[in-house]
């Protein structure tokens, strides 16, 4: 039988990709003592706030069909949310996704094709790879280098663009290396992309798990808006990953685009889910707060038992 080519893009990138995962899953489950260094799932629990608004929002029959861009309530509160980052943001500028990956994978396929190529720092989340190939573009690699604490550098960026190359995914702060890009390192990045009209995709789902740094984002500076989409999620920062609420926030134009993408993958999310959201968004939960602690002091511990 006969099978596009994307099956064959994209072997091997899906659970293969997580084969260690589910291994220490098994022997868990099996009662062997296992630390998971696998996979960013936070092990403390969402706010009981979100889970009573979720209910709330059930019982009130929010559980019926949605829209493209997202519920009102979500929208309206990532409005406000981006807004005090910079001017100027409407809710076209929004659109929602089930969760970061969504985001990513229909952020991609609105930007890029077969014999285009996309720029991304090395190492890497696991699931980039996926969501470029899928389109039918390259990877290109993009060294982070131990000696620059794995900031990617302007320099090195600009050295690896060749003429396919469309966009820059970036992912500050970086998984894995826990890299926090600065306001002038993105600068001098978002240089070169206005340099070689570079669009910028950036990954943020870790903007409130930083450990002494200052967040910076390409989003919050005004030379680079027409070129910078954000994506992230709820799943970091309230310990909400099983609820697949995200979002991608960019220019007007490049979201009117992508919404007939977006319906035609989705047909909408669930609003039940999305209440839940504009609740997290809009009032002072403590999670990321406590994970900032508890993660400090585990790693504190492990430095320590290494030494």
């Amino acid at each position: 039988m006969r099978y596009a080519s994307i099956t064959d893009r994209l072997a091997n990138l899906g659970s293969e990709k997580w084969a260690i995962h589910a291994e220490a899953r098994r022997m868990k489950a099996e009662g062997q003592p296992i630390i998971e260094l696998t996979i960013g799932e936070p092990d403390v629990p969402p706010d009981a706030t979100l889970l009573d608004e979720a209910v709330r929002a059930m019982h009130a029959g929010r559980y019926r069909y949605s829209n493209g861009r997202g519920e009102p309530s979500v929208v309206s509160a990532l409005v406000r949310k981006y807004a005090k980052r910079r001017a100027g943001v409407t809710e076209e500028n929004v659109l929602c996704f089930p969760g970061t990956q969504t985001a990513l994978f229909a952020v991609m396929l609105g930007l890029v094709e077969a014999g285009d190529a996309v720029l991304v720092g090395d190492p890497l989340y696991a699931t980039y790879e996926g969501v470029i190939r899928a389109t039918g573009a390259a990877q290109i690699a993009v060294p982070l280098r131990p000696e620059h604490g794995f900031h990617m550098k302007a320099a090195d960026l600009e050295a690896a663009i060749t003429p396919q190359c469309r966009a820059v995914l970036l992912n500050t702060p970086h998984n894995p290396t826990g890299a926090v890009l600065t306001a002038d390192e993105i600068a001098e990045i978002g240089a070169v992309c206005g340099k070689h009209d570079l669009w910028i995709v950036c990954d943020e789902v870790y903007e409130q798990l930083i450990f002494g740094a200052a967040f910076a984002s390409p989003f919050d500076n005004p030379d680079l808006a027409e070129r910078t989409i954000v994506v992230s999620s709820i799943s970091k920062s309230h310990a909400a990953p099983g609820f697949r609420s995200g979002w991608a926030v960019g220019p007007a134009e490049f979201c009117t685009r992508l919404l007939s993408v977006s319906e035609t993958m989705l047909f909408g999310g669930q609003p039940f889910i999305a209440d839940m959201t504009a609740h997290a968004l809009d009032n002072p939960i403590g999670t990321a707060a406590t994970m900032r602690a508890t993660y400090k002091a585990r790693a504190a511990r492990f430095a320590e038992a290494l030494s």
